[in-house]
């Protein structure tokens, strides 16, 4: 085995399943930041500063536990774009 190289991932087929993850990616990418865009929208309309406040913690506790699920899954599909 070279070195400098990663192996292909068993059971992981080139093709359909590489277009299959650029769309999973994508929809996760677009999934996220329609949700963060909800929430701010929520905060722009609130009607005092107590919900605001509540309304922002939201922003920051969802952004914090989705992102690292959304940063996994792009990272997996661009490492594999870049290795295949």
């Amino acid at each position: 085995m070279r070195t400098g190289r990663i192996p292909v991932l068993s059971g992981v087929q080139q093709g359909k399943a590489t277009t299959l993850r650029k769309y999973v990616a994508l929809l996760a990418l677009i999934a996220y930041f329609t949700l963060l865009s909800f929430i701010v929208y929520m905060a722009y309309n609130s009607a005092n500063r107590e919900e605001f406040d509540r309304t922002m913690q939201l922003f920051t506790t969802t952004a914090g536990i989705l992102g690292g699920v959304v940063g996994a899954i792009v990272g997996f599909y661009f490492r594999e774009e870049k290795y295949s």
